[in-house]
């Protein structure tokens, strides 16, 4: 079993915000697999939809938790065999807009989902599909200078431009999985990283 976790805040107040992207990508790529519809696990506080891609099962997590707790949503996965089959999808602040990065047992990165993640299932052991989310503005990005400015960029909305944007890399990111699923993520990171 893969279990890809879709990292956001839940309520349609964090909807198509910057720190959901991970969430909203994620829906798309089980549309295009057509896995089963969400349905609500009281257990793990999430939305949860399974089925197979490239003939192995998988299981997709939306936690309901806040983004800062979103490992209670994931303990259960834990050990060696298991959290080698974790794949979180995650908004990037270090990363441009409409990009894509695959990485595997690297740090957080300051990003409170993950840590949240890593504290609970004890490893940085698992592969991590990262979304940039910096915009560019005459040819170079402006990236929040920490603290409050950081938060209030996260949780802010993508423009109408900047969503079209990230809408054109859903597909790039759904065919990611599907070469980490089938191929593995050095495979994957070959693949997607170069471009």
């Amino acid at each position: 079993m893969k279990y890809i976790i879709g990292l956001g805040n839940p309520g349609s107040k964090y909807e198509y915000t910057r720190h959901n992207v991970g969430a909203f990508v994620l829906d798309y790529v089980r549309r295009k697999f057509d896995l089963s519809r969400w349905e609500k696990d009281a257990l793990r506080n999430s939305f949860v939809s399974k089925g197979k891609i490239a003939d192995e099962d998988v299981e997709f997590i939306f936690p309901q938790t806040f983004m800062n707790r979103s490992g209670e949503s994931v303990k259960d996965i834990a050990g060696t065999e298991k959290t080698g089959d974790l794949i979180v999808v995650h908004d990037d602040i270090d990363l441009p807009l409409g990009t894509i990065r695959i990485s595997q047992g690297r740090g957080t990165g300051g990003h409170n989902g993950v840590e949240s993640i890593v504290d609970h299932i004890h490893t940085k052991d698992f592969v991590r599909v990262r979304i940039g989310i910096i915009p560019t503005h005459n040819g170079e990005q402006r990236k929040p200078n920490g603290g409050e400015e950081v938060e209030k960029f996260v949780l802010g909305r993508f423009s109408d431009k900047d969503l079209e944007i990230i809408k054109e890399i859903e597909e790039k990111v759904a065919s990611a999985i599907g070469v980490i699923i089938e191929k593995g993520e050095e495979e994957a990171m070959n693949l997607f990283n170069a471009s």
